[in-house]
């Protein structure tokens, strides 16, 4: 299954793979492309109190994560953006 998101500043994918019997649980990953860029871009996942970091993949970020059935899947995102500042002496 796959979800995906578009807005003004960011677009948002999930995609859930297949669930595991054993474990009881299934792998979710989250991709997202922001429409602003910058070199220092970072961008997190907040599920209930656990933030977690998005691994920068060219323009996208890219997180995959398990989930047991019981566990909430709609993360909080948040993107920092810093801006170079150029200097004149």
């Amino acid at each position: 299954m796959t979800t995906t998101y578009s807005g003004l500043r960011t677009e948002f994918e999930s995609k859930i793979g297949e669930f595991n019997l054993q474990t009881l649980k299934v792998l979710v990953t989250f991709k997202l492309q922001p429409k602003t860029l910058t070199e220092t871009t970072a961008v997190f996942l907040k599920f209930s109190e656990e933030k977690i970091p998005m691994e920068k993949q060219g323009t996208e970020f890219v997180l995959t994560k398990d989930f047991a059935i019981k566990d909430e899947v709609s993360p909080t995102i948040t993107i920092i953006l810093k801006w170079k500042q150029d200097r004149h002496l």
